[in-house]
């Protein structure tokens, strides 16, 4: 058309050629392609089929190169949000951490206040010499375990192990936290610990006239492990099982023996199993598979953290830690843990 009509105007031989070719991709024109001749007046068919088929290359290039841009957008995009949701998860680890700590110091806090109470007490009586030094003694235990605490949150987040590749920056900076270095791992008597546990809680034992049952083995070897963890342990499921017999008579069974179990690596070894029984009511199912979830709690003043910093230390410990609930029979905790730390 165009040449018809330039054919009527002037000579069409001395006419530069020209070709504008449109870019088309899925039907719809992203842009045109133009050429310029100052030698050739027409495009020939080879010369236009030649031009048509580099226009539809440049298309597709074209398109490529958007849908990189765009998918190089969607990558900052996706880093962008993995770093904001790495910042949460450490903001969630750390509140997870800070809230247990909160938690383990609050029962040796709560033991040495019952102990300068019983002190006071003895001192305005008969001051009897043992009383009061019992008494002193698990104050100075108790505040020893609160040191301990503050000592390995310092150390767990000192300037030179956060430095470290192998520290965690995620939710697993909590089982860090409860991992024992080898200065802390000593030999331990459980029925020690046991015995000193039962008589912190023995004025909330007879409070809620709840019996003691011992069935102590008495062949139970040394277990290899950080004393006051474990005493935070026992402290936990003792006080547990009072709350849930609270407002009725029970008894508490405490039971230990020397077994053979498949803990670290799946490995048999020797390990000492310890059993918290009560005669509460019991617990249903769906409370029961969410029992050592952080911040899960059925009672109005729980803090939801005392079976999950349990289940952590025994963790910690290589151990296992299970529990077995029947409506209106009671619940049953069982820590499994190794004699010899691996």
């Amino acid at each position: 058309m165009l040449t018809s009509v330039m054919q009527g105007l002037c000579d069409i031989d001395s006419i530069p050629g020209w070709l504008g070719i449109p870019l088309l991709l899925r039907g719809k024109i992203i842009g045109y392609l133009t050429l310029d001749n100052q030698q050739t007046a027409i495009y020939d068919q080879s010369q236009r089929s030649f031009a048509q088929a580099f226009a539809n290359q440049a298309a597709a290039a074209i398109q490529n190169a958007r849908l990189y841009e765009s998918e190089r957008e969607q990558h900052r995009q996706l880093q962008q949000s993995h770093a904001q949701l790495i910042q949460v998860e450490k903001m969630a680890a750390l509140g997870r951490l800070v809230a247990s700590v909160a938690h383990e110091v609050n029962n040796p806090l709560q033991a040495t206040q019952n102990a300068l109470m019983l002190l006071e007490m003895e001192l305005d009586g008969p001051q009897r010499p043992d009383k009061v030094t019992y008494h002193l003694n698990i104050t100075r235990t108790e505040i020893d375990r609160i040191s301990s605490i503050v000592h390995r949150m310092r150390e767990f987040y000192s300037p030179l192990r956060l430095k470290r590749p192998s520290q965690s920056a995620n939710g697993d900076a909590i089982d860090d936290f409860y991992r024992s270095t080898n200065d802390e791992l000593q030999p331990i008597d459980l029925h020690a610990i046991l015995e000193s546990v039962l008589q912190l809680t023995n004025k909330q034992l007879q409070h809620h006239h709840i019996a003691i049952a011992r069935t102590w083995s008495r062949n139970i070897p040394l277990l290899h492990g950080n004393a006051d963890q474990l005493k935070q342990v026992c402290l936990n499921l003792i006080l547990n099982a009072i709350d849930a017999m609270s407002g009725q008579a029970g008894t508490l069974h405490v039971r230990t023996a020397p077994v053979h179990a498949h803990l670290h690596e799946n490995r048999l070894q020797p390990a000492v199993r310890l059993e918290f029984s009560d005669t509460g009511p019991g617990m249903p199912p769906e409370v029961l598979s969410r029992l050592f979830e952080p911040f899960f709690t059925t009672k109005e003043q729980g803090s939801g953290l005392g079976l999950f910093v349990c289940y952590k230390i025994v963790e910690a410990h290589h151990g296992r830690l299970h529990v077995e609930s029947h409506m209106g029979l009671g619940t049953t905790f069982t820590i499994l843990l190794p004699v010899v730390q691996p």
